[in-house]
């Protein structure tokens, strides 16, 4: 019966390992792709991008590219989306008709106001 069990086990573990391991020349070509994509946004580097978003490149690039091709896939499109960012705000500052969400919103300093009146009389000792 182990024998049975074995004969069935090893095509189909056989099948699993190629499918998991070996790479096909489409995985080859996305991963060369990805890695040149990778060092020429590497090569920009931070310079122009708010710094809430320079951790993205706080990795040297050698060991950028050592990481995972899952890890690339999600680090290359932040980067894009950062530098689209930088560059449609850029482009917004420069046209007058663009309003922001500050020019939209509302003043507060007057309920403000109001409010830290409300709270100094609350915490004043009572008069009486």
């Amino acid at each position: 019966m182990v024998k049975l069990w074995e004969v069935a086990w090893d095509p189909w573990d056989h099948q699993n390992q190629i499918k998991k391991h070996v790479e096909t020349t489409q995985d080859v070509a996305r991963r060369e792709a990805i890695m040149l994509a990778v060092r020429s946004e590497h090569a920009f580097g931070r310079s122009g991008l708010p710094s809430r978003d320079w951790g993205l490149f706080q990795r040297p690039l050698l060991s950028l590219l050592t990481s995972s091709l899952c890890y690339l896939d999600a680090w290359l499109p932040r980067v894009q989306t950062a530098r689209s960012r930088k560059d449609r705000r850029d482009a917004d500052a420069l046209d007058p008709t663009v309003t922001t969400a500050e020019d939209n919103s509302p003043n507060v300093n007057g309920p403000r106001r109001i409010f830290q009146q409300f709270l100094n009389s609350a915490s004043a000792p009572d008069p009486c």
